[in-house]
C-alpha cells in the first residue's frame, strides 16, 4: 500500500476482448499512430493513443520548449498520453505554475496525447498537499484508540492510549463474554496515563478507549511520498474544501467542461486511516464529531458506550447487530461524503471520477479502511485498483475482477489499474537485495492477467490500464 512512485508507473488503455489484443501489442511502438476508426489489423499493428500506455507525471516542465521536448519524447517512446497535475512546487497557489500547466495540457492535446487528471500532490488524495487542513486542523482524521487487559484478583495497571478518555472501566468476564452490566468505572483512577485498580475475585477485563487523531502508525505516517496529517472522510466539510481548491480550480483555468481535456480523474488511496501499518500498543476505530448523530439518525438508536464496547469485545446477543450497524454507517458516510461528493463534482465538470482505494488485496482491510469497500468503489465512475508488481505470477488478478464487478453493477464503461514494478525496485532501509529489472514480456504478461480477469463474464466492459 505505497501509492504512486512516479518514475515507475505508467498508464495504458484497452477494452473488450478484441480491444485487448490491440492494447498489448508493443509497449514501445514507433512510427505513425493509427486512428481510432482504422481497420482492426491496422490498429492491432499500430494502436491509437487511447490504446497505448499512459505515463504518470507529477508536474510538467515550466518552459514551453521543455514541455514540447517531453511530449515528443513520450510519443517517440510509444506512450499514448499522461496522467498529470499542476506542479507540486507551490501546489495550486502559483499563477506561473498554473499557466505552465494550461499550456502543457493544450500542447499535449494538440499532439494527440490522451490525458487523465491526477487530483493530489502525491498521495493519499484529499489533503491538497496539506492545504485542506491548513486553516482547519479540526478536520483531521479521528479515531477511537482501544487497549485492554485481562486479570484475576489483585492489582492491575492498564496503560491508556493517547487522547481524551471515552470509556475506561473493568468488566466481569462470564463464559468468555464481557458483562457490561457489571462495569466498574475507572476514570477516577487514571494517573499518569494509566488506570490502576485492585480487582476482586473472578476474571476481569480492563478496557481503555480514548478519542484521538489518527496519524502515528497509519498510512498518512508511513507512506513514501510525504508524511502529512490526513482529513476525516466521515465529514462532508473536508472533502468539500478539497474539491474547492483542486477540481474547481482546474475548472477555473481550463474551463467548466474538464472532459474536453481529460478522460477521467484519478484519486489515489484515500482512507479512514483506521488501520495500522506497523505494530502499535492499541487498536483503532474510525470516529468523527458528527458520527454519533448520524448513527442515531440512520440506525434509530444511540451510539452509546454499550455499542462502542461491543465493537471491540463480545458483550452478548446484541454484539453482531451493533457491529453491523456501526460499519454500515461508516460505509455510508465515506461513500457519500468523500466518493459521492467527488463523483457529483466531476459529473458537473463533465468527466468521470476515477482512482483506486487502499489495500484492495485483502478483505480484512476493507472494513476498517472504508466500512464498506464495495459501496465506496461503486461511487467511482472509473473504479480502479493498484498493482505494485510487474511479475505475472504475483499479479493480484482477483482485485481486477472485484473492481470490474463494481463497474458492471453500475453499468460503467471504464475501469483502471495503476501498475508498476514497485515490488521489484523499491527497497526499505537495510534491505540489501538488488533491484530486479522486469522485462517487456513480463510487463505484457502482467497486463494480460489483469485484463483477462477484469473482463471475465462480460463482453461489454471497456477496460483501461494504468501502469
Amino acid at each position: 500500500p505505497c501509492g504512486c512512485l512516479p518514475m515507475n508507473h505508467f498508464f495504458f488503455r484497452g477494452g473488450t476482448r478484441q480491444r485487448l489484443a490491440e492494447s498489448l501489442v508493443l509497449l514501445v511502438m514507433l512510427g505513425t499512430v493509427a486512428a481510432a476508426d482504422d481497420p482492426f489489423a491496422a490498429r492491432f499493428a499500430d494502436p491509437p493513443p487511447a490504446g497505448r500506455i499512459l505515463k504518470i507525471i507529477h508536474g510538467w516542465p515550466d518552459q514551453p520548449a521543455a514541455q514540447d521536448r517531453l511530449i515528443e519524447r513520450l510519443k517517440s517512446q510509444g506512450f499514448g498520453g499522461v496522467v498529470c497535475n499542476v506542479s507540486s512546487d507551490q501546489y495550486l497557489e502559483s499563477e506561473p505554475k498554473w499557466q505552465a500547466f494550461v499550456r502543457a495540457v493544450a500542447a499535449a492535446k494538440q499532439a494527440g496525447l490522451v490525458l487523465w487528471l491526477y487530483d493530489e500532490r502525491g498521495y493519499p488524495s484529499g489533503n491538497a498537499g496539506g492545504l485542506v487542513l491548513r486553516d482547519h486542523p479540526e478536520w483531521e482524521a479521528q479515531g477511537l484508540l482501544v487497549t485492554d487487559l485481562e486479570c484475576d484478583r489483585g492489582p492491575a495497571r492498564l496503560e491508556l492510549p493517547p487522547g481524551e478518555p471515552v470509556l475506561v472501566g473493568a468488566f466481569p468476564v462470564v463464559d468468555g463474554r464481557l458483562d457490561a452490566s457489571g462495569r466498574v468505572d475507572l476514570r477516577s483512577r487514571i494517573r499518569d496515563g494509566a488506570a490502576e485498580w485492585s480487582a476482586p475475585n473472578g476474571r476481569w477485563r480492563l478496557m481503555g478507549i480514548t478519542r484521538s487523531r489518527l496519524y502515528e502508525g497509519t498510512h498518512a505516517d508511513g507512506n513514501l511520498w510525504e508524511k502529512l496529517p490526513y482529513i476525516n472522510l466521515l465529514e462532508r466539510e473536508p472533502t468539500a474544501r478539497f474539491l474547492e481548491i483542486t477540481h474547481e480550480r482546474y475548472a477555473k483555468y481550463l474551463g467548466e467542461d474538464l472532459g474536453r481535456h481529460f478522460v477521467a480523474t484519478f484519486t489515489d488511496e484515500p482512507s479512514l486511516m483506521s488501520w495500522f501499518l506497523k505494530p502499535m500498543p492499541y487498536r483503532p476505530l474510525p470516529w468523527s464529531a458528527g458520527l454519533p448523530g448520524e448513527f442515531e439518525r440512520r440506525r434509530g438508536y444511540p451510539l452509546d458506550d454499550a455499542v462502542v464496547l461491543s465493537l471491540v469485545a463480545d458483550t452478548g446477543l446484541a454484539t453482531a447487530k451493533h457491529r453491523h450497524d456501526f460499519w454500515l454507517t461508516i460505509g455510508e458516510l465515506v461513500s457519500e461524503n468523500f466518493f459521492g461528493q467527488i463523483q457529483e463534482t466531476c459529473r458537473r465538470l463533465g468527466l468521470p471520477s476515477g482512482g483506486h482505494l487502499l489495500m484492495e488485496e485483502g478483505f480484512v482491510s476493507h472494513v476498517p479502511l472504508y466500512g464498506d469497500f464495495f459501496r465506496c468503489a461503486r461511487r467511482l465512475d472509473a473504479p480502479s485498483m493498484d498493482c505494485l508488481t510487474s511479475v505475472p505470477s504475483e499479479v493480484p488478478w482477483y482485485v481486477a475482477r472485484l473492481l470490474a464487478s463494481a463497474g458492471e453493477l453500475e453499468r460503467r464503461t471504464l475501469v483502471m489499474s495503476e501498475t508498476s514494478d514497485h515490488g521489484q525496485v523499491w527497497r526499505s532501509a537495510g534491505d540489501s537485495r538488488p533491484k530486479r529489472m522486469v522485462t517487456e514480456g513480463e510487463i505484457r504478461g502482467t497486463c494480460n492477467r489483469l485484463f483477462v480477469r477484469s473482463e471475465e463474464h462480460t463482453s461489454e466492459l471497456q477496460s483501461r490500464q494504468v501502469i
